[in-house]
């Protein structure tokens, strides 16, 4: 009889668990960041660029310990869990943008940064992602200093992401499969430079942290369809909007659109972060004032909310490689859900935009005739001078 109530005991506990979406196995790691110092035996910083002055430490907010990094250059600093390498993880966390470009979680990380990411950008929203930077799928719009609840988990071949707005309440999932990285990694956080002011650091705060071998089920699941962007294909996963401030998308059944039939994309409008890119929206083309490669050329731009920006080769097939040279004939395409995609073609200014292979001139023959100009006139050489484009103002 004894052993009996003991098991319906332990069913009905299992059960509880279950229904608030707990796992019954205990974090392999946690860490609420309370004892106000970094353990240098578990974590280990890393800068992409060793001259960015990343940094990462413990801060006190509001009388709450956080985990604190920042950045003042356009890249990466990083910090992770080396204590252990986990395959089938799942990572919990509470997460804040305070200031700057992008904060995220990295799972199955290894020593030169590859691995799956989801990441929070102030300027294109939350995104689910494998580094080097390519995006699977995209979501709803963040504000900076809010704080959201993440459960994180890459198991097997599925990559999945249940972000909760600790404000609102809102639940946005995006999930995708891949087996780029199928061997086991760290687990890490990383903030992504610039500040929008152009001065100061980026700054991302992460409290809460448990870190999980195999799947955790999440507290709560997403109740509500909305779209989101599967590399420039649009697929459907069960969300919400987690924005703060405003509400979800409209669906093309929404009253707030009173002319159904004006297109979703008639009022698309482009514009550049910086003079690197010159953007005429009339003619959707963008001249490029120096030479930029694929990560430079997405970051340059102020993308309207909700499109995904995908760079194409001249065969029309995305470019994923981020250190890849932008060429003339590659095109920009821009896709939303429920409205036409919009396509940008690039303009390369100055001579730097031709290559005189590409020209059909022989290249022998420009050699002959640049000799016999240095000759009759004793020239000395050429200075090629090249001028960094400068950000635009805030």
């Amino acid at each position: 009889m004894k052993k009996r109530i003991f098991s319906i005991a332990v069913a009905g506990l299992l059960t509880i668990l279950m229904a608030f979406g707990v796992s019954a196995a205990d974090p392999a790691y946690e860490n609420d960041f309370s004892s106000g110092s970094i353990k240098v035996t578990e974590w280990k910083t890393l800068n992409l660029d060793p001259d960015s002055n990343g940094a990462w430490d413990i801060a006190d907010v509001g009388g709450n310990k956080q985990l604190r990094g920042q950045i003042a250059k356009f890249n990466d600093s990083i910090i992770y869990y080396k204590t252990q390498k986990f395959k089938d993880v799942t990572v919990e966390a509470d997460i804040t943008l305070e200031r700057g470009n992008a904060f995220g979680i990295i799972a199955r990380m290894d020593a030169e940064a590859k691995g799956y990411q989801i990441i929070f950008d102030q300027f294109d929203g939350i995104k689910l992602c494998k580094r080097p930077y390519y995006m699977f799928k995209s979501g709803g719009m963040i504000d900076t200093g809010a704080q959201y609840h993440v459960v994180f988990s890459v198991i097997g071949s599925k990559v999945k992401a249940q972000i909760t707005s600790k404000s609102t309440g809102e639940t946005l999932t995006l999930d995708t499969e891949d087996n780029t990285y199928t061997e086991a990694g760290f687990v890490g956080f990383s903030v992504f430079g610039f500040d929008t002011d152009g001065r100061s650091n980026a700054v991302g705060l992460v409290d809460n942290v448990k870190i999980y071998e195999g799947e955790v089920t999440p507290a709560t699941e997403a109740p509500t369809q909305a779209p989101t962007q599967d590399g420039g294909n649009q697929t459907e996963t069960p969300a919400t909007n987690p924005t703060q401030g405003q509400d979800p998308a409209p669906t093309d059944e929404d009253n707030n659109n009173p002319d159904s039939t004006q297109p979703a994309s008639s009022n698309f409008t482009l514009s550049s972060k910086y003079t690197d890119a010159v953007v005429d929206n009339t003619a959707k083309t963008v001249t490029l004032t120096r030479q930029l490669n694929v990560s430079e050329l997405r970051d340059t731009f102020e993308i309207p909310d909700g499109y995904t920006l995908q760079i194409l080769d001249k065969s029309g097939n995305p470019v994923t490689d981020a250190q890849t040279i932008v060429t003339a004939d590659m095109q920009l395409s821009f896709t939303k859900d429920g409205g036409a995609e919009q396509r940008y073609t690039l303009k390369l200014e100055g001579d730097s935009a031709q290559n005189p292979q590409d020209t059909g001139f022989p290249v022998w023959i420009i050699v002959v005739i640049v000799v016999v100009v240095l000759a009759g006139a004793g020239v000395g050489g050429f200075f090629l001078y090249r001028r960094k484009a400068a950000k635009k103002p805030q």
